[in-house]
């Protein structure tokens, strides 16, 4: 079906995780949109520009890091930026959960600093309500991950 007149956003987010388990948080700027806010990293997509592609651009644009595999999306989003409900408003997103093997983050000029913490202490530091949602998201699909590997291999270490 063909929609007539759509102006709607793309976004996709992304939470970052490296090889100890911790997340990537990142701070916005004082004088931007939620300032000094601790979030994940994204950002809307270009035209014509696959979710997976505009995923590792924004990695690569805000943090400098390349080593990107992405796990899995974790949830799809709908909001109207700044609450307020016209159709420039509307964003639709797709929130991701990817792995690095770099800790070093080199900060755009969008952010002024980060901090890699437990998925638990990123819950505590942050007051943004989606990304807290996200990182739940997160934690509970690894969790069940965990599970099933230890499931398939506990026979191997009974037997090994």
């Amino acid at each position: 079906m063909y929609v007539e007149n759509a102006n709607f956003m793309v976004a996709v987010t992304a939470i970052i995780e490296n090889d100890v388990g911790e997340i990537l948080l990142i701070k916005r700027r004082p004088e931007a949109e939620f300032p000094n806010c601790w979030e994940d990293v994204g950002g809307r997509l270009k035209q014509s520009e696959s979710p997976e592609e505009g995923l590792r651009r924004e990695i690569k644009e805000e943090t400098g890091i390349v080593d990107i595999e992405i796990v899995k999306p974790l949830t799809v989003f709908h909001i109207f930026r700044n609450n307020i409900k016209k159709k420039e408003n509307e964003l639709i997103g797709i929130s991701y959960w990817c792995k690095t093997r770099t800790s070093k983050v080199i900060l755009s000029n969008e952010h002024t600093d980060y901090q890699w913490l437990t998925p638990e202490d990123a819950i505590k530091v942050t007051d943004h309500p989606a990304l807290m949602k996200y990182l739940r998201i997160q934690m509970a699909e690894k969790q069940q991950i965990e599970k099933v590997i230890f499931e398939n291999t506990k026979g191997d270490i009974i037997h090994g």
